[in-house]
């Protein structure tokens, strides 16, 4: 690799869309069936977009498989916003997030489930300097000497080779790899060679980044400016470079079991195993507490001022994505931050606080809860199993209860709910109703070699099953109707609750069980008198529109017996003021 000096010119250079399309094209996602996300993070929550100050979230999405599309729309961001993408290919189906656009304010980006393949090994070496400032060009050389010191004394002799990048402020070395694995069994090899790299050859100055190991990592659009901290002469803004000749010349993909035999020898491996069996009580406690409150750890990773837990989502606003941890410092003392602005004030009092945490319950976080799995209910293994596998048994667990608790119409899922005025409605499920639902039908537990470990439903199978595009095993639901329904064989429908013959929930039905299927002929002609006087005092211009009239007072009640939509009616009146 070059001395970084030799790209002064090119760091400063303007955007060149051409650039950014040919790296993307370069990761193989649409030859290995995905797509990419572009996913970007600007530094607040407002951007000058197309002249004009706008809100735009904690972040902006989209999935491409057009990347001279995706280079066009990155364009407004360039220079106000770190731009990512996601380095493994995602599945295809999140085109229809997103579909070859970028969306503002987004709630949803790509987890580590929806990786198709694991293609590339990243070696993302950073120096170490304060959070939130750009490197000077010596830390930067330092971070490119050091990759070409695992390269020569560790990579070349092993005949694997590394694609190339500037990531703005560190180097990128990528080493293209297959894997007879599954997705989930490539992750723990790609960790253990980057932590066994980091113990090689870190310094006091630079670190290989042993935190990218999973699935879902964004990493830095090559192309784009980095804009961590200040532009200022000793550590500048510099233009994220892809040098496409490294890559050009990248012979086929390295098996990953090869690599990980060579590079983390058995001695190694059997030492880390020890070392993370070595995890304190208190530090599983730490996890415990937090899942049971509903906050999803993203990743932990030790840092200088201690061990952080970052989070999927902040608990004082969901839209912070990755942004907020706790950290648990050296002396053992919890704290909390999130870099948005508007939770700068927050610290970990204020989420005990929020989980509704009192001292005690904290303090206990040293202490793993053990929770009695209810043997009534099926039980459903959540790790090493392909997700689909995970929702096609949640579906079985929710489906067809008794009485139905969940019902599909069209593609959304819904349930029942009571109003305050004891009137029944429809409201449509999303991840945590989900999630309540599923807590209640089955046990879910991680399984290991020695026990099962009771959790709570998790968050990735919630949303797989609602993005499902057809229910077959949920019940359908056309709607909520307080009459009752004449069916196709001429009995009456009308029972309180769900029928599943006309789909359709009743209610009300103590107002119609006196009805019987068997009238007699002087109780048929009675009702015929009863409709019939409930229209002699309007002027119809003629018969038909007697009929028509008398029509619309049926119809509701027989119209599982119209082929086809139910016909409408429009009513007008012959003379003004009889009544319409």
């Amino acid at each position: 690799m070059k001395p970084v000096a030799t790209w002064a010119s090119d760091f400063k250079a303007d955007y060149q869309p051409s650039v950014v399309s040919e790296f993307l094209a370069q990761l193989g996602h649409l030859e290995a069936g995905g797509c990419t996300e572009i996913r970007i993070l600007p530094p607040g929550r407002s951007l000058k977009l197309n002249g004009t100050q706008r809100y735009v979230g904690a972040v902006i999405s989209g999935y491409f498989n057009d990347y001279e599309r995706a280079a066009r729309e990155i364009v407004p961001f360039d220079g106000q916003a770190a731009v990512y993408c996601s380095l493994q290919p995602c599945d295809p189906k999140l085109l229809r997030r997103s579909d070859n656009h970028l969306t503002l304010e987004a709630k949803h980006t790509t987890n580590d489930s929806q990786i198709v393949a694991y293609n590339w090994l990243l070696l993302d070496i950073d120096p170490l300097r304060p959070a939130e400032t750009a490197s000077s060009d010596q830390e930067l050389q330092l971070s490119a000497d050091l990759l070409l010191k695992i390269e020569q004394e560790c990579l070349t002799p092993l005949g694997v080779q590394t694609a190339k990048g500037i990531s703005g402020n560190g180097v990128h070395g990528l080493i293209r790899i297959s894997s007879q694995l599954a997705v989930d069994k490539t992750q723990p090899l790609v960790k253990e060679i980057l932590e066994t790299l980091a113990d090689r050859f870190d310094t006091d100055q630079v670190k290989v980044d042993t935190s990218v190991f999973n699935p879902s990592r964004i990493s830095k659009v090559y192309g784009t400016m980095a804009i961590k901290g200040d532009n200022t002469p000793e550590a500048p803004h510099r233009r994220a470079l892809w040098l496409a000749e490294s890559a050009d010349s990248l012979a086929s993909p390295v098996d990953i079991q090869e690599l990980h035999r060579s590079i983390c020898p058995p001695s190694t491996q059997s030492s880390r195993t020890m070392e993370a069996k070595a995890t304190t009580t208190a530090e599983m406690g730490l996890e415990s507490l937090l899942s049971r409150h509903g906050l999803e750890i993203a990743y932990v990773k030790q840092k200088e001022e201690g061990k952080f837990y970052t989070l999927e989502n902040c608990p004082f606003n969901p839209d912070h994505i990755r942004d907020s941890a706790v950290i648990k410092g050296d002396n053992g003392r919890l704290s909390f931050n999130c870099f948005h602005h508007s939770c700068a004030d927050k610290n970990w009092p204020d989420v005990k606080a929020k989980l509704g945490l009192s001292k005690a319950s904290a303090r206990a976080s040293a202490k793993v809860e053990t929770v009695a799995l209810d043997d009534s209910l099926p039980t459903i293994v959540i790790n090493n199993r392909p997700l689909s596998n995970v929702s096609d048994e949640v579906l079985s667990a929710i489906s067809w209860l008794d009485p139905p608790q969940i019902f599909h119409m069209g593609n959304h899922l819904v349930r029942v709910v009571t109003d305050t005025n004891q009137e029944s409605l429809m409201e449509e499920y999303n991840r945590d109703s989900l999630k309540g639902l599923m807590a209640r039908q089955a046990n879910f537990v991680r399984q290991t070699t020695e026990d099962e470990i009771p959790k709570f439903p998790p968050n990735e199978v919630a949303a797989d099953i609602l993005s499902l595009l057809a229910y077959p095993s949920i019940p359908p639901l056309k709607g909520i109707i307080g009459f009752p329904l004449i069916t196709a064989a001429g009995e009456i429908a009308g029972a309180e609750g769900y029928d599943g013959q006309t789909q359709y929930i009743h209610s009300n039905s103590h107002l119609w069980s006196a009805l019987s299927v068997e009238a007699t002929p002087a109780q048929v002609t009675a009702a015929k008198d009863k409709l019939t006087e409930m229209l002699q005092d309007f002027r119809f211009n003629d018969r038909s529109n007697w009929a028509n009239s008398l029509a619309l007072m049926i119809s509701p009640f027989v119209k599982l017996l119209v082929e086809g939509p139910t016909p409408g009616f429009a009513i007008s009146a012959p003379v003004m003021g009889t009544g319409k």
